[in-house]
C-alpha cells in the first residue's frame, strides 16, 4: 500500500518550509523524479520543529511535476528526536535539546521515567536509510543520495549481499525503511571504531504511521545476511538509562519508550561524550579552551602535572589528547613554572606577612595577581593558580585567533 506525503503532513506547509530553507531538496542523479528531504541548520538555530521538519529526517519521495500533494513515500527516517539533558540531580527538572547546535526545545518536558524502555547504543557514525532506486538496493544519509557515507554503504550493502538476498531484503523491506550506522575509517569521528567499515542495522520504519521497530540480534539481517546490529543494553526504563555510567568511546544511548501517550525516542549522551566531541572538531586552539575552563580549580591542579592523565573525556583520541597536551597544557604548565620560580624568589626563606610580600611582588615582571594566587596557596590551600593563568592564557589565544 502506497503511503503518500499528504497522509503525513500539511503538505502546504511542507512547501512552505522547503522554501523558507528550513527544509533541504536533493534529487537523485538518475531520477529526477526522486528526492531526499532534510532539516537545515537554519530549523536547527532557529528551533523551528513542526511536524514538517521533524519529519525531513531522510524523507524520500517520488515527484511528479512537483505536485507534492500526490509525492509517495519511498523512504523515510525516524522524525528528529532530541536529547535529554537533566539539571543537576533534579528529577522534576529535565529539558531536552538539540546537541548538535546546544539549543534547548523544550524546558519542561513530561517524560516517562518508569515505562518499560528498549536501550540500545548511539553508534557514532552517518544514518543511513536503505532504499530501492533506478540503480538498484542503495543506502541515502539524511540529507544526500551521494554524499561520501552514501556511496560508501551503497557499494558495502551490493558487495556484502548476493543478488538473490537483495531482493529478499527489498521485499522485506516493503512499507518500511531500515536504518543504519554507517561505520567508516574514510570518515571519523569522535567514537573511535578503527579499520572497522561496516553498515550497523539499527531498525526499520514504518511509512504509514512512523512506527519504529528497534534492531534485535536475532532479526533475519543479522542471522542470514551478516550484518551488525547496535548494541541493546540492559537497562530497563528510561531513568535507568539516564543514570547509567559513562561507558568509554561510546557516544550514548537511544531509549525508545511505548507507554500509554504512543512512542517517544530520546536521547542519552554523557558529558564525557560531549567535551570529547568539541574538542575533536576543533580546528582552532581556542575551541579547546572550554575543556578546561569548565574543570573545577583542584581538577585543573591535577593534570597541569606531569604524567596525569586527562578526564575521559579528553583521552579517547590521540589526537585530540596530543592537541590538548601541546596547545594548551604544555603552555600552561610553562607558565605555572614560571610563575612559582618567582614566587619562592619573592617568598624567601619564611612566608613573610602579606604587606611585605606586596612590596617584593611588585618589583618583578610577573603580574602581582599571580604571585598572591601562590601566596594564597601556600596560606590557605586554595589551588587557584592554575585558574588564573589558564584565564590569561585563554585570553591571548581568543586574541590571537580574533587576529588572524
Amino acid at each position: 500500500m502506497t503511503t503518500y506525503l499528504k497522509d503525513l503532513v500539511d503538505t502546504v506547509a511542507f512547501t512552505d518550509a522547503l522554501a523558507g530553507g528550513f527544509i533541504s531538496e536533493r534529487t537523485h542523479h538518475a531520477d529526477d523524479s526522486l528526492r531526499v528531504y532534510s532539516y537545515t541548520p537554519k530549523t536547527q538555530f532557529s528551533g523551528r520543529w513542526t511536524p514538517e521538519t521533524r519529519l525531513a529526517r531522510g524523507l524520500m519521495l517520488r515527484i511528479t511535476d512537483n505536485d507534492f500533494a500526490q509525492a509517495e513515500v519511498v523512504g523515510r527516517g525516524l522524525p528528529k528526536f532530541f536529547t535529554i539533558e537533566q539539571v543537576g540531580s533534579d528529577w522534576g527538572r529535565p529539558k531536552l535539546v538539540d546537541d548538535d547546535e546546544g539549543v534547548t526545545v523544550e524546558d519542561a518536558p513530561a517524560l516517562s521515567w518508569e515505562a518499560p524502555a528498549f536501550v540500545a547504543d548511539k553508534m557514532n557514525g552517518a544514518l543511513g536509510l536503505a532504499y530501492f532506486g533506478p540503480e538498484g538496493l542503495a543506502v541515502s544519509t539524511k540529507g544526500s543520495f551521494g554524499s561520501t557515507e552514501a556511496k560508501i554503504a551503497t557499494r558495502w550493502l551490493r558487495d556484502h549481499l548476493t543478488a538473490d538476498e537483495q531482493a529478499r531484503f527489498v521485499e522485506y523491506f516493503e512499507g518500511s525503511t531500515a536504518l543504519f550506522e554507517i561505520i567508516t575509517p574514510e570518515r571519523p569521528h569522535p567514537v573511535d571504531y578503527g579499520t572497522t567499515e561496516a553498515l550497523f542495522f539499527l531498525g526499520s520504519v514504518a511509512h504509514s504511521d512512523g512506527r519504529w521497530t528497534p534492531a534485535q540480534a536475532d532479526h533475519f539481517l543479522a542471522a542470514e545476511l551478516r550484518f551488525g546490529v547496535a548494541p541493546r543494553l540492559a537497562h530497563s526504563t528510561l531513568r535507568e538509562a539516564v543514570e547509567a555510567p559513562y561507558r568509554e568511546n561510546t557516544e550514548g544511548l537511544v531509549v525508545t519508550l511505548d507507554d500509554e501517550a504512543g512512542q517517544h525516542l530520546y536521547k542519552v549522551k554523557p558529558t564525557e561524550y560531549l567535551e570529547l566531541r568539541k574538542a575533536f572538531y576543533a580546528t582552532e586552539t581556542v575551541d579547546l579552551v572550554g575543556l578546561l575552563t569548565e574543570l573545577s580549580s583542584e581538577k585543573l591542579e591535577v593534570i597541569t602535572a606531569a604524567d596525569v592523565p586527562l578526564p575521559k573525556g579528553m583521552r579517547n583520541q590521540e589526537a585530540v589528547r596530543e592537541k590538548i597536551e601541546a596547545e594548551l597544557l604544555a603552555p600552561l604548565r610553562e607558565r605555572l613554572a614560571e610563575v612559582r620560580a618567582v614566587y619562592l624568589e619573592v617568598r624567601g626563606d619564611v612566608l613573610p606577612e602579606r604587606a611585605v610580600f606586596a612590596r617584593n611582588a611588585s618589583k618583578t615582571d610577573v603580574p602581582t595577581a599571580f604571585l598572591f594566587k601562590a601566596y594564597d596557596e601556600e596560606l590557605n590551600g586554595n589551588k587557584l593558580l592554575a585558574n588564573a593563568v589558564l584565564k590569561t592564557l585563554v585570553k591571548e589565544l581568543r586574541k590571537a585567533a580574533a587576529d588572524k
